[in-house]
């Protein structure tokens, strides 16, 4: 997950959240002045804590968090299998100055893309 290094203690900043349909984009303004796009792959779950305007410090990528195990419970108590959560993970984005959770995504993976 090289696009964590370009993006964390770097004085880049989520610009914006877009929800479409089933997909979500994170557009973040690094420091200089480029735009990237982070998408979330077989995302189950977004939680922002007003991310919009932050500054980006740690991204921390967790295979154990409550937001994981409550996706796990609502898949098997509708009927899933583990199978279907077997390869999610939390991706937790910090604050740059207090170190306070701004964003969580529950996925598989994120995608990194450079806009042109």
């Amino acid at each position: 997950m090289e696009w964590i290094k370009k993006i964390s203690n770097n004085d880049n900043i989520i610009e914006n959240i877009i929800y479409s349909q089933n997909n979500i984009s994170i557009l973040v303004r690094l420091w200089n002045g480029k735009k990237i796009t982070l998408i979330p792959k077989n995302c189950w779950m977004i939680k922002d804590k007003n991310s919009i305007l932050e500054e980006i410090g740690d991204v921390i990528i967790l295979n154990e968090s409550i937001s994981l195990e409550e996706i796990k419970s609502d898949i098997i108590n509708g009927n899933g299998s583990e199978k279907e959560y077997e390869n999610l993970k939390a991706f937790v984005f910090k604050n740059s100055w207090n170190d306070r959770n701004i964003l969580e995504i529950v996925c598989e993976n994120i995608l990194y893309f450079e806009n042109t």
